[in-house]
């Protein structure tokens, strides 16, 4: 049987039973997975003020493949959406460790993480 989208989960970082997108800044994977299709899922509401001081916020989240046999190969990520507000950017980028290891740590949400690359990834021919 191949694998399916529902083999596939979005998980978050910060310790195995950390719950708190806003803590998901890579280290070990949660058990808790990032919630699908809900605003505000990952990155928090970013205010006036931190909008104008330009404010970049980072997170770490995990791909993780549980089909029970079968190992995923050939991946690739991209942003779907977008945001069309011009005063925004999204850009993702593949961690530093090897698969299956855990990620680096950063220091807080506007820290970036050493030796990854972003990219705005915006369609599959980029991705």
């Amino acid at each position: 049987m191949p694998i399916v989208a529902a083999d596939i989960t979005y998980q978050l970082s910060g310790g195995a039973a950390n719950d708190d997108p806003n803590a998901s800044l890579g280290g070990v994977i949660s058990a808790e997975e990032v919630v699908d299709a809900a605003l505000h899922n990952l990155f928090d509401k970013v205010s006036g003020d931190e909008s104008a001081a330009g404010d970049v916020e980072y997170r770490c989240i995990y791909i993780k493949n549980n089909h029970g046999t079968l190992t995923m190969q050939g991946a690739k990520v991209w942003i779907q959406s977008p945001s069309a507000n011009t005063d925004s950017a999204e850009a993702i980028g593949l961690g530093s460790s090897a698969v299956s290891a855990t990620e680096q740590t950063v220091a807080n949400e506007s820290a970036a993480p050493g030796s990854v690359t972003f990219s705005a990834a915006a369609s599959e021919a980029n991705a």
